[in-house]
């Protein structure tokens, strides 16, 4: 009989422990894992770059390392820069236009919750990432190892648990790069 109440309350226990954690409340920690899975952290950050050769001159790192080249044209049309054998393993053409991997980018913590509502139904969530793997692109946008960028997204509270309301664009994938060589050190 006394083995019978033990199990009655360590029963009675667990429901209150599970229905504590499944009760809805963002946290922080639910709050990352959300934010992890809809970025697909890590990811790549990119950049589209504009290749009229009239503003070559924004990009004069990038030719004199070689990953991009200057025509020699004279004609009426200013032609655009090209990318170089060098520079296409960091390229990346789609539906978005023509890309360029700068680092990738992992998420290192959620900073903050902000409800919007008095129900708690809503919030803005902030969190930081960390920029690595710089590639001469990301370079070129001056970025640097372990630089931390903060970012917001808005959640919100349906029946069935906490959704990222934020519209998400395409995520980039190291496999979408597969031969850029700082991707390759992973």
């Amino acid at each position: 009989m006394k083995c019978k109440g033990y199990i009655t309350l360590l029963v009675v226990v667990s429901c209150f422990a599970f229905s504590g954690c499944s009760n809805g409340k963002l946290t922080r920690k639910k709050a990352a894992q959300l934010i992890e899975h809809f970025y697909e952290y890590p990811n790549v950050e990119t950049v589209s770059l504009n290749l009229n050769v009239t503003v070559a001159n924004h990009y004069t790192t990038l030719i004199r390392d070689g990953y991009l080249s200057v025509p020699h044209y004279y004609g009426l049309m200013f032609p655009d820069m090209t990318v170089t054998d060098k520079g296409m393993p960091y390229r990346y053409s789609g539906t978005e236009g023509t890309l360029f991997a700068t680092n990738m980018r992992k998420l290192k913590e959620v900073t903050s919750i902000l409800f919007d509502d008095g129900n708690e139904t809503r919030a803005t969530v902030e969190f930081i990432c960390v920029r690595h793997n710089i590639t001469p692109f990301g370079y070129h946008k001056n970025y640097k190892e372990h630089d931390e960028v903060t970012y917001s997204v808005k959640m919100a509270k349906y029946d069935d648990g906490w959704r990222i309301t934020t519209p998400n664009g395409k995520n980039y994938k190291e496999a979408d790069f597969p031969d850029v060589e700082e991707f390759l050190e992973n």
